[in-house]
């Protein structure tokens, strides 16, 4: 019986976080499924919903000091009935002093008490710039619960995101000094090597000397794997830099997932001629274990998105945009990172050059027909600066022409 106890203490999964704002400010966030509540108090409150009630307790204690404190009460979850699966995600604020803390969370519904122990660290307050933590979220996300300044948010407490997520974050800046106009941040992710996956900087207008930013970062090209996002923050008037970082992990839809998408079978797009025929002369079975390999070494949620987007820019009243030259290289290589447009002027035929600089491309497309359809006729690798061979494309135009 006693092993048994254990096992159901243990299959309950409550999870915390906590975010450090200024002055000693701290959330302490917690998620635990709805059903790991067994609420003896459950109410109907319309429709198909129900209310659980709980009561939680948290006790947080400094060791140097011997101090300690406790914070309890009762709250309560909605639970819908499309939504049975989901978790109670809620809060309590608390306000601490600089030092080195431990605490216990204890929730309690009428059955077990389910327990979380953890550590909160609150920096000396000597620093005059600093940020808040990250708070990481995902965009889209339903039921509100994080609301300051007007943005409104739900925190991811396990930071799990897929590449068909956005990811979002926020964060405070204590300490800026209003004298000049404008402060910047350098947002970084960097993967598990330290490699740089993502790298921007942002200039942002002074409003206070405390302000909130956020940014949305879209995942659809990153792979499975752990990242790390850091901030740094850059005031020009006291020459001052304050940052902060945050983990989270990618972890890709199942497989079994993908075989139910729409475009599962429409590898055509990203293999050759040759081997997509040799593809279609397979049997049932025998595709099944070629396409399970194939999504395997291939981002089919890249590649949805890549051939949506190509019907959109490029399709025509006769082809639809993912047949047509430029939308089969837009789904192989993704977005140039621009454009130029040119015309043939004797025959007034449109040209365009993609630019694609971090692969080291030109590539040029001339509507032949003028019906909107662009025949690509040359790609070109270039080195260095790539002038020499943007030239040569532009003198291919014009021998054309």
């Amino acid at each position: 019986m006693n092993s048994l106890i254990f096992l159901l203490i243990s299959l309950i999964r409550l999870e915390t976080d906590c975010y450090r704002f200024n002055e000693g400010y701290v959330e302490l966030w917690y998620r635990i499924p709805l059903s790991d509540i067994c609420s003896s108090t459950e109410l109907t409150s319309g429709g198909d919903s129900i209310v659980k009630s709980y009561t939680y307790r948290l006790f947080i204690y400094e060791s140097s000091k011997k101090d300690s404190a406790i914070s309890e009460g009762v709250k309560q979850a909605i639970v819908k009935s499309e939504n049975p699966g989901d978790y109670i995600i809620d809060c309590v604020p608390i306000y601490l002093y600089p030092g080195k803390f431990f605490y216990q969370i204890d929730l309690h519904s009428g059955g077990d008490r389910i327990s979380k122990n953890g550590e909160i660290e609150i920096p000396a307050d000597t620093i005059l710039f600093s940020c808040s933590d990250l708070i990481l979220s995902k965009k889209g996300v339903r039921d509100v619960k994080f609301i300051r300044h007007s943005i409104e948010l739900m925190p991811v407490i396990i930071p799990e995101y897929s590449n068909r997520d956005t990811l979002f974050i926020y964060f405070e800046i204590y300490g800026l000094i209003p004298d000049s106009l404008y402060y910047e941040v350098q947002f970084r992710i960097t993967d598990h090597t330290d490699s740089v996956v993502f790298d921007e900087k942002r200039q942002r207008t002074k409003y206070n000397n405390i302000q909130f930013d956020t940014l949305f970062i879209p995942l659809i090209d990153f792979i499975d794997g752990n990242y790390r996002i850091s901030i740094e923050v850059f005031d020009p008037a006291s020459n001052t830099t304050a940052a902060t970082s945050e983990g989270f992990w990618i972890k890709t839809a199942l497989l079994d997932d993908i075989t139910k998408k729409r475009f599962y079978y429409d590898i055509q797009y990203l293999v050759s001629a040759n081997e997509y025929k040799k593809f279609c002369n397979l049997n049932e079975d025998q595709k099944k274990i070629y396409l399970k390999r194939f999504w395997q070494r291939h981002n089919y949620s890249q590649f949805e998105k890549r051939l949506r987007d190509a019907d959109e820019k490029f399709s025509t009243p006769f082809l639809k945009g993912r047949d047509t030259p430029q939308g089969k290289f837009y789904i192989q290589n993704g977005p140039p990172d621009w454009i130029d447009n040119q015309v043939m002027e004797a025959k007034q035929k449109p040209a365009q050059i993609w630019h694609y600089e971090a692969k080291g491309v030109y590539v040029l497309f001339i509507d032949k027909n003028n019906d909107g359809v662009y025949e690509l006729i040359k790609e070109l690798n270039f080195n260095q600066d790539g002038m020499d061979e943007l030239r040569e494309l532009e003198g291919y135009i014009k021998k054309c022409d």
